[in-house]
């Protein structure tokens, strides 16, 4: 990815982030013996041997932007060898001790899910989807599965039973002040992150013709049970916005988490609910991006926790959140406080690199740095995931590349006005397996914006776009390789107090020819 953006520090972070990904790679052969895999994986960071769970979704978005699709289909066939040793994935493949007894948040189908929504590889469902549903099994089964027939974060080892340390690092969130018990809440994160798998593995089944028509029946019973349940028993009225549920008080829990955007990141809440959602995310939204919690205050048994430090709490904000989140905002319309939130962390990101020369696991997104961060370990650069990040928020947040399911392209830029006359080129060799080149020019003329795109593919492709109001103020049409006039849009209007954005959206995905297509807006 080639960034040319009028602020240095971006266009230099960015490069150095494509370059430094070689650095990340580790064989097979530096994971412990107790969880052996067959393939070279990601790291988070050059001090880290370990291949993780949950890194590894947010890793692969920003491996495929770089074009390194093909790294990150063996990073996740390594979970294959993980289900198979220990019947799950663990939180990290570290010494039995660590690994055997938990898990971090499901992310393995989001996973399958990406992958295939920019290669449409069909061999690549018949590898997945077996471990697929084992993994499902295994978090559908007591003790994860709890109350409701929902689940939870549930560290099986005696060392959990007596201090809840090890199941709240389940979550990924260690430590955090969301859960007063995580062991009896029912987590909003993890049940959405459930749901995938319960939409998605039928779809997964019907592509490969191996669905049976009782089992389309019982995934579609699952996923319509689990979102019934998630707006039931996760949604607070009163606060406008989405929970984790505690068993025990029979209640939301009172901590407002960024984990409160998963339901609207996996896109089953009403556009009423994801109005009220936007206006909590401008709460959460600090100078340097989204906060991971709203509390300060630490009350209970976190009081004992606190000097391990709560880095998963205000002010602290951490790359995978600032995905979802800006994702949930996208998916129900909310596109400029989406582009003004990304920049706001990609900013922060670049500007401290110009400083330090690195990039760090979290920040300090309240007064933008990298100070007053306490954890239970040194502050660790690299890395792995807000590299990625960074890279997905430019790609396909500001510039609106966006590939969808099953095997489509999705342009819907969201340029800032202060990146007027900036360019972008993005080689993305499997974005899906194309060859696609894509560039874009954004210029001032006649007093309104323009854009520019140049797409070069070595075949067909079908793109639907999306122009924003916001960039384009007067448009009846577009024009590709200045003779093809296209007027075919369908205009909708969205209009709520967080926003009012008028959308242009072709009726029909627009098929680009083998070769290069400029298009002009």
């Amino acid at each position: 990815m080639d960034v040319n953006s009028p602020d240095q520090n971006i266009n230099k972070t960015s490069k150095y982030i494509h370059d430094y990904w070689d650095k990340l790679i580790k064989p097979p052969s530096n994971t412990h013996k107790d969880v052996p895999i067959s393939n070279p994986y990601i790291s988070p960071s050059i001090k880290f041997n370990a291949l993780f769970y949950w890194d590894t979704y947010f890793q692969n978005l920003g491996l495929m932007i770089d074009d390194r699709y093909n790294l990150a289909v063996k990073c996740v066939e390594n979970f294959i060898d993980e289900i198979n040793k220990l019947g799950f994935i663990p939180n990290f493949n570290g010494p039995g001790w660590l690994s055997n007894t938990r898990s971090q948040p499901a992310f393995f189908c989001a996973m399958i899910h990406d992958l295939y929504s920019v290669s449409g590889d069909n061999d690549l469902l018949r590898k997945f989807v077996d471990s697929l549903k084992k993994e499902y099994k295994y978090w559908t089964t007591p003790p994860k599965k709890y109350k409701f027939n929902l689940s939870r974060y549930y560290d099986t080892s005696f060392w959990s039973k007596l201090q809840p340390y090890s199941s709240i690092a389940e979550s990924g969130w260690d430590i955090t002040n969301r859960f007063r018990n995580v062991k009896k809440s029912l987590p909003i994160d993890l049940n959405c992150l459930l749901y995938l798998y319960e939409r998605d593995i039928p779809r997964f089944l019907k592509i490969i013709n191996n669905l049976e028509k009782n089992e389309e029946e019982k995934w579609a019973q699952a996923r319509k049970e689990r979102k019934k349940l998630i707006n039931k028993y996760m949604w607070d009225k009163k606060r406008g916005f989405f929970y984790d549920y505690s068993v025990r008080l029979k209640r939301v829990e009172k901590s407002s988490s960024l984990a409160g955007f998963f339901p609207m990141w996996i896109r089953i809440i009403t556009t009423e609910r994801a109005e009220k959602c936007a206006k909590k995310a401008i709460e959460f939204l600090k100078p340097g991006g989204f906060v991971s919690t709203l509390d300060k205050k630490v009350k209970g048994f976190l009081k004992i926790l606190k000097f391990m430090g709560l880095q998963w709490c205000y002010p602290i904000g951490w790359a995978p959140l600032q995905w979802i989140v800006n994702k949930a905002l996208c998916n129900y319309n909310f596109h400029q406080l989406a582009a003004e939130s990304a920049l706001k962390w990609i900013n922060m990101i670049a500007r401290i690199f110009d400083e330090k020369e690195a990039i760090y696991e979290k920040y300090n997104v309240v007064n933008e740095s990298i100070e007053d961060i306490q954890a239970h370990y040194e502050m660790h650069t690299g890395f792995g995931w807000t590299n990625a990040i960074f890279q997905a928020l430019i790609t396909r947040i500001i510039f609106g590349l966006e590939p969808k399911f099953p095997n489509q392209i999705q342009f819907c830029p969201r340029i800032p006005a202060s990146w007027k006359g900036a360019s972008f080129n993005l080689s993305l060799n499997n974005f899906p397996r194309l060859g696609l080149k894509l560039k874009i020019n954004i210029e001032t003329k006649d007093n309104s914006d323009k854009i520019d795109v140049e797409i070069e593919t070595n075949k067909s492709i079908s793109m639907e776009l999306k122009i924003l109001k916001n960039i384009k103020t007067k448009f009846k049409s577009i024009i590709i390789n200045s003779k093809q006039k296209i007027d075919e849009f369908k205009i909708i209007k969205f209009e709520s107090s967080i926003e009012n954005n008028l959308i242009a959206r072709s009726k029909n995905p627009i098929l680009f020819k083998k070769g290069k297509n400029t298009i002009s807006i």
